[in-house]
């Protein structure tokens, strides 16, 4: 297991994802992920960093981002889980051997690192509107911070306002999609509670009790989860 292993499975991750390949390319990339892990690269402790020259640990950095961003995307587009955290500092940038490359890198980096970490999190039990809204703004406000044109390269510029478009796209669109299912199930518990009220009323002229109490009780157990 080392950086090489870590840089062959990535590069297995994007041919495969070039290949739609999806499932393969998960895969792979989870690979890198877990080889960097094992291999410290998301922190950098006394013992993780020993005996590593200045351009050992910017190679070790400069590869974790790489991984960050390239997890984020492919988690948000095919709803995946995410284990990477920004728990290191970036690249150098002056004192590296390709100032303007890095320079743009770390730019496009910013986007995903701006990010909500709640945006990654599918299985979110939140019923709250008011939260779910709040996600859409901080998505907005994130992305906004970031300015293509704070790289060099005019190429990177684009592809780096195509990367923003596209994610305030997607993590906007899922808010959305969030509240239009809080909204559904408002209006079924809501429709719910008015046909038992009409239940409960037009039994409550039968001779037993208990069939009345039936609807009633199911009504207070709806009631209150609204």
């Amino acid at each position: 297991m080392s950086e090489d292993a870590i840089l062959t499975s990535f590069f297995l991750f994007v041919c495969y994802g070039n290949q739609e390949k999806y499932k393969k390319a998960w895969f792979y990339l989870n690979q890198s992920v877990s080889m960097a892990i094992l291999l410290e690269m998301d922190t950098e402790t006394a013992e993780s960093l020993a005996g590593l020259t200045d351009k050992d640990i910017d190679r070790r950095r400069r590869i974790f981002w790489l991984l960050f961003i390239s997890e984020r995307t492919y988690a948000l587009q095919r709803r995946l889980p995410v284990l990477l955290r920004r728990t290191v500092p970036k690249p150098q940038i002056f004192d590296s051997d390709c100032p303007i490359i890095m320079n743009d890198f770390v730019n496009h980096v910013h986007l995903f690192e701006s990010l909500p970490p709640e945006l990654y999190e599918w299985q979110t039990t939140s019923s709250n509107l008011t939260t779910i809204s709040y996600l859409g703004q901080r998505v907005i406000q994130a992305l906004s911070a970031v300015q293509p044109q704070n790289s060099v390269l005019e190429s990177q510029q684009f592809d780096t306002l195509i990367t923003q478009h596209w994610l305030r796209l997607n993590g906007t669109t899922r808010v959305e999609f969030a509240i239009r299912c809080w909204q559904f199930h408002h209006v079924v518990a809501h429709n719910s509670k008015h046909g038992l009220e009409k239940q409960a009323w037009d039994i409550s002229g039968t001779k037993t009790v208990r069939y009345r109490n039936k609807p009633r009780r199911t009504k207070s157990v709806i009631t209150g989860s609204l």
